[in-house]
């Protein structure tokens, strides 16, 4: 979708500073280890020390911000291309190919912004940072990092279970909310109608059950991605922070591994954990978007071989000359003789008056 509905010099800026971002990780974990060093055998100034992470931290805040900006930016972006291919189906209904509704324009694009663009972004983001913090970690002690590093994949079980689970709900739930929507529009459209002919009871009724079957569906949606999260969360802490801390604290113990290094390859190991938790998460997301992004698909399909062709100023209405203008209606003169010039946004009348037997205006 990013890639697709966005410009690639914001997406290229956007991963600059995701991964500017990144390093603030492992700038804090490298500030943690100094600490815990100093603690233990004090060396060099505190104060200084204290300072240099403050403003560390102040320059990663500045970055931080800029990367926000990116982010909401092209989500802005992708949201008024993707409303802009949808009107433009929607007015033309291309051949009356039928693939969105009120529903789709209303509900359908945000879902697609929550559950496949942020979703999206994300996944860079949380990549990025893996990343930084796997190469930092093994920097500090290849051995400890690796098994931290093996344990964070554990989720990836969870996720093979869930995933198809949460797809087929998620379509189940998009065609139910697309019904409500209808179902709702139709109600209130045919309210009046339905006290005429006194049968509100069952227009009542039929919006009821619109309403309990797309909530029905959405439930089962949401309680099996958050079920899946869930899941995911237990296996990681157990096989990516319980198991890794009993092998380094044996080497602790042993004189193989001091504790200010371990426990800054210990939080650069959030780092492992968090994302993997997090790229798994956007990727129940996507799932759930997937029904939606397949209608999305459909109207690129079908408005490419007409393209679009995009306004100009030749488009727009500038001007209007006549010259011994005259219009004929069988033997009728409807005008005649009319010599005009009608600039853009002006406004004019004529009055009839009479040649001959005829009125002219």
């Amino acid at each position: 979708m990013i890639i697709k509905y966005s410009h690639p010099w914001k997406i290229a800026l956007y991963v600059f500073f995701a991964f500017l971002k990144s390093l603030q990780v492992v700038f804090a974990a490298f500030i943690f280890q100094k600490f815990i060093d100093f603690a233990q055998k004090p060396q060099g100034s505190l104060i200084k020390l204290t300072v240099f992470a403050v403003c560390g931290l102040l320059i990663f805040g500045i970055v931080g911000v800029i990367y926000q900006y990116f982010y909401y930016k092209i989500i802005e972006e992708i949201n008024l291309n993707l409303k802009s291919a949808s009107a433009n189906y929607l007015v033309n209904n291309y051949a009356g190919h039928n693939e969105i509704d009120s529903s789709f324009m209303t509900n359908d694009l945000k879902q697609i912004e929550t559950n496949s663009i942020e979703a999206e972004l994300s996944i860079i983001s949380d990549l990025i940072q893996f990343l930084a913090a796997v190469v930092s970690a093994f920097v500090s002690s290849w051995i400890i990092a690796l098994v931290f590093l093996i344990a964070s994949f554990t989720p990836a079980v969870i996720q093979s279970v869930f995933g198809p689970k949460i797809e087929k709900n998620s379509e189940k739930w998009e065609k139910s909310n697309s019904n409500y929507t209808n179902t709702v529009i139709e109600t209130h459209s045919g309210a009046e109608m339905a006290n005429i002919y006194d049968v509100q009871f069952s227009m009542v009724n039929r919006l009821i059950k619109a309403a309990k079957l797309m909530e029905t569906a959405l439930f089962k949606t949401n309680w099996t991605k958050g079920m899946s999260n869930e899941m995911t969360m237990i296996v990681a802490y157990i096989f990516s922070m319980f198991l890794p801390f009993a092998i380094g604290i044996s080497f602790i113990v042993s004189g193989r591994l001091t504790l200010g290094t371990f426990m800054m390859i210990a939080q650069l190991a959030n780092n492992f954990i968090n994302p993997v938790v997090g790229i798994f998460g956007s990727v129940n997301d996507i799932k759930t978007a997937k029904p939606i992004l397949q209608k999305i698909k459909k109207i690129d399909l079908l408005i490419k071989p007409q393209g679009s062709k995009t306004a100009t100023a030749s488009d727009t209405f500038q001007s209007l000359q006549l010259t011994d203008a005259g219009v004929s209606l069988g033997k009728q003169k409807i005008f005649a003789n009319v010599n005009l010039k009608i600039d853009s946004g002006e406004k004019f009348s004529c009055k009839p008056h009479q040649v001959g037997e005829n009125q002219l205006y």
